[in-house]
C-alpha cells in the first residue's frame, strides 16, 4: 500500500476542511443555543445600560441610544480647518 504523500494529504485535509464549514450552518439550525447572534453594540461599562442594545452609529448612556455626532458633520476637513 502506498504511503499519503503531501499532495495527497493536502487535497484531503481541503476537502475536509470544505465539509465542515459546509455543515457549520446546520449546526446552527440544529443548535442555536450554542451560536449566539450579536445585534447591535451593547455598552458594558455603563452601569444603567447592562440590557441594552444599541444600532451601529449609537452608544448608550442613561439607558437611551444616542447618535455619536462627528466633529465635522457637513465636510471632511481641509489641513487648515484642524485647529
Amino acid at each position: 500500500m502506498k504511503k499519503w504523500g503531501v499532495k495527497y494529504s493536502t487535497w484531503f485535509a481541503f476537502v475536509c476542511l470544505l465539509v465542515i464549514v459546509g455543515l457549520l450552518p446546520l449546526l446552527k439550525a440544529a443548535a442555536p443555543q450554542y451560536f449566539p447572534t450579536l445585534d447591535g453594540f451593547t455598552d458594558s461599562r455603563q452601569p444603567d445600560c447592562v440590557n441594552m442594545t444599541c444600532q451601529e452609529g449609537q452608544f448608550c448612556q442613561n439607558n437611551k441610544c444616542i447618535t455619536i455626532s462627528p466633529r465635522y458633520p457637513n465636510a471632511v476637513p481641509r489641513g487648515d480647518d484642524l485647529i
